[in-house]
């Protein structure tokens, strides 16, 4: 498997990093060890859907919003949920940048 982060493994990472948590933290929060989670972020493990709903039940989200984010086959159809999570992402990101500056 890929050692770069997916793009799911990249939104969880800064769903934790927007809400200021450290991975104690959520790994707690979602009952699984840091390990695991780190090697989810870091693409790894691919996240379970047990995984993923605990994401979304803790932080409050629909899971469809996080699913969006596993989107990776190469069919041209998919481009464009594609480039909306890349979009997200990259909005996510300076969303970090910002709150680092601050």
């Amino acid at each position: 498997m890929s050692e770069r982060p997916t793009h799911l493994g990249e939104a969880l990472r800064l769903m934790r990093v927007f809400h200021d948590m450290t991975l104690t933290e959520v790994a707690l929060l979602v009952g699984r060890g840091n390990s695991h989670l780190s090697e989810v972020e870091n693409g790894k493990k691919p996240p379970s859907l047990d995984l993923l709903q605990r994401y979304a039940d803790a932080f409050k989200i629909p899971l469809s919003s996080l699913v969006l984010f596993s989107e990776h086959v190469s069919s041209p159809s998919d481009k464009a949920a594609r480039a909306v999570a890349k979009k997200v992402i990259r909005m996510l990101q300076w969303i970090e940048e910002r709150s680092h500056e601050h």
